[in-house]
This record gives C-alpha cells, structure tokens and sequence, in this order.
C-alpha cells in the first residue's frame, strides 16, 4: 500500500510504498513531530482499520515525534478484512417429507436435528415432518415419554447486521392450556439457548403468527429449536410449525474515509489551486455576467490584488456574482469551512457577501451567514460545522447578495479551508 510521511504542518513530504511483508522506511529526517498516513484508495476493498500507534480514532494516520538520531520501527497499522455478507433467507415450507428442505436464497448449514426418544427419522416418532399432516413440522409426546422432545437447526449468520425469525404455527383440536412449546435461540451450537417465548394457553385447533428479532444471536453457529416443555400427550394434541424463516440483512460499508482537508491559499491566479491535502473535485465555478475567467470581470483571482479570490459587482450588473467549489467529504464523520476575508475602504455597512453550502452539487444551497455591516477596511475570520452537508458533491459559494457596486469595493477570500475527520 502507499504510505505518505507529514510534517507536523500536514505537508506530504515523502511517500512511498510498503513491501509485501508490510514495510515501509523513511530515513534521514530531523528530530521533530510527523504524521505518517496510509492512502486508504490502495489498501484492498473493505478492510477495517484494527491497529495505528495513536489509536485507530484517527484512521489510516498516525502522529510520532523522533528526537535526534532516533530510529522508529513502530509505527505499524493493522488491518482485518470485512467477513462477506449475502442480504437473503433461510426457509423451511416444510412441503417435502424431509429434515433438509432448503426453500430460501440462502441453505441451512444443516437437517433439522431431533432430540425423541419415541423414534428417528422424519415419519416416526413424536418429532417428524408429514405424518401425520402433510406440510408441517411436527411436535407431540405421545405417548409421554416422559421427556421433552424437541427440533433444531443451525444456519450461518456471520456478517450479517441483523436478522429475524419467523413462522406460522397451528394446534389441533386437543390442545388444552397447559400444553406448551418453548421457541429457543442459541448463538453457539447449541450449547446453550435463550427462550425468546413459552406458547401456551391455547385450547383447541388454533393457527397464528411469530416474528422476533433475533440480532443478538448473530453468529457462524446460530442454532433455532422448538422443544415441548410440557404435554402435548395426547393423540390429538400436535404443535405444528409452518414457512418457518430466517431473514438477514447487511450493512452497507461505509465509503472509504482519509482524514485530511481541501485548502486553497489563492496563490496562484487560478480557479484550480490545491493546497490541502485532499484535492477538490474541480475548478472554482464562477457566475459571473461582467466577464468569464480568473482576471476579468467582477469574479477574479490575483486580479486586482494578488493573493485573493476577490468578489465585487462593480459595475452594478444587478446580479449577484458568486464563486463556489465542490469537494468529496464521503466519508468523513465531521467537517469544519474556515476562511479569512478582507474588505476595502470604501465597503459600508449595506455591502453584503453570503456564505453558503450545499450538498446536493449546488441544486439548492444554505446560507450559513450574511458578512455585512463593515465600513472601511477590516479584516476578518470565519469558521462553519459544515458536518450536516456532507456529501460526495458538498459546495461552498460566496455570494454577493447586496452592493459592492463601486469601483473601491471588493470582497476578498484567503484561505479557503474545508477539513474532513474520520470515525474510529
């Protein structure tokens, strides 16, 4: 993978690429504090960061300070693969005489295994499937055996987020309320189990409905089992379990996250500088009736003064020239906009320049603040929680909304700066 040393201003000043047993060097460098980062694009698809030398809250980077003549050798990073996840369902209709009917997306990972003393196999005993009513599972214990018979089957839940058990039941026309089956859950084998319900207090031929969220019994052994804890032992007296289904659902990963930030100093007369880390998605967008490009009309930069994204609407076009620029903040937990600005001599009190953003690539926009009352010349800073726009298409605009419509008045932006962090 590629890996980028910082100083301790977030400049890359060198980068390189790890061998196939993970190492990676960076010699000759001064006593000093540095940041070493992992671009997060080169490492394979869905791995989860599990180790860094500060702590994995700071994804993909890691902060270390070398004093003179000092060799590092631990500033590692780990990482685990995401188990795969197949969104789909288990399910038993039930409508084959059969301990292994698979009638879902996904397979069991096993027949139903019975615990009956009466008998084995699917058409004998007091655990069966189609004797003696075709199309359902079957408990009973008669005659009593004294025991509690009971059916299990295993599926693979791992990678799954969630997931839910379901089915339909019936009693036939025996049943009386003592009679009662426990539905159970076990999340090792069936080592243990955990009742989710005891169904009892039912008299006579009866047919209903279960549904229960069984995420917290997510594992690689997940065990369902229908066991009679009481009765049931009578000729008539049949719990039989129908469409018996497990549905699991996955988690979309989250888009690949670098922490770092979008930054243009205004440097250079262009709408394209990149002086972050991070690169925006593309050039300053200017909307400008008084003239097209970065040195004419009322929407520059370096153009009349070097060094500023400079903003005016002189002379008047009743307009409200603006410049916005677009960056990617997928993934990022929190974003923070600053910027300094500076106003000329003649500005006054009514000449307004609005600060928005968007995060629907500039369909429709947000107004963070409108930056008036000012007389003269003054200079200023600003900085935004932005974390509620972010988006792949996130934009910042300046906009001027009122005046600045004589020849000595000019809004001027530096320092545009958009910083992204990322979730543990």
């Amino acid at each position: 993978v590629t890996v980028q040393l910082l100083n301790s201003s977030g400049t890359v000043m060198a980068t390189t690429t790890t061998a196939t047993n993970g190492n990676y060097t960076f010699g000759s460098l001064a006593a000093g504090s540095y940041s070493v980062r992992v671009v997060s694009s080169t490492l394979p698809t869905g791995v989860t960061p599990t180790f860094d030398l500060d702590g994995t809250g700071t994804a993909h980077i890691a902060a270390v300070t070398l004093t003179t003549g000092q060799a590092r050798t631990d500033v590692d990073f780990g990482y685990k693969p995401a188990v795969p996840c197949t969104a789909g369902y288990v399910k038993d209709n039930f409508t084959t005489a059969s301990f292994s009917n698979n009638d879902g997306t996904l397979s069991w990972s096993g027949a139903w295994i019975e615990s009956d003393t009466a008998g084995t196999g699917v058409s004998t005993g007091n655990v069966t499937v189609g004797t003696p009513y075709s199309g359902y599972l079957h408990l009973h214990d008669s005659p009593d055996t004294g025991t509690q018979p009971s059916a299990a089957r295993q599926v693979n839940l791992t990678g799954f987020s969630s997931a839910t058990l379901s089915f339909t039941f019936h009693t036939t026309s025996g049943v009386d309320t003592d009679d009662a089956v426990v539905v159970e859950m076990s999340n090792n084998g069936g080592s243990s189990y955990t009742v989710l319900e005891t169904i009892t207090g039912i008299v006579g031929a009866t047919t209903a409905n279960r549904s229960y969220n069984i995420s917290s019994y997510i594992a690689s052994n997940t065990r369902v089992r229908f066991r009679v804890t009481n009765a049931y032992g009578v000729d008539d007296e049949y719990f039989k379990v129908d469409t018996i289904r497990i549905d699991g659902s996955c988690t979309t990963p989250p888009p690949p996250c670098t922490a770092g930030y979008y930054k243009d100093l205004f440097d250079t007369a262009s709408f394209s500088n990149n002086d972050g880390s991070l690169s925006w998605t593309g050039a300053w967008v200017e909307s400008d009736t008084a003239g097209t490009g970065v040195s004419t009309g009322n929407v520059t930069v370096g153009t009349p003064i070097a060094g500023y994204l400079i903003l005016r609407d002189y002379p008047d076009t009743g307009t409200q020239p603006s410049a916005a620029r677009q960056a990617n903040l997928s993934g990022f937990t929190s974003a923070t906009l600053s910027f300094d600005f500076h106003v000329r001599t003649a500005v006054d009190p009514d000449d307004a320049v609005t600060v928005e953003v968007s995060n629907n690539g500039g369909s429709t926009y947000t107004a963070l603040e409108a930056l008036d009352g000012y007389t003269g010349t003054a200079t200023d800073s600003r900085s935004y929680n932005v974390s509620a726009y972010i988006s792949s298409n996130f934009r910042v605009r300046f906009r001027v909304s009122n005046g600045y419509g004589s020849s000595d008045e000019l809004f001027k932006v530096d320092w545009v700066k958009i910083d992204g962090t990322c979730a543990p």
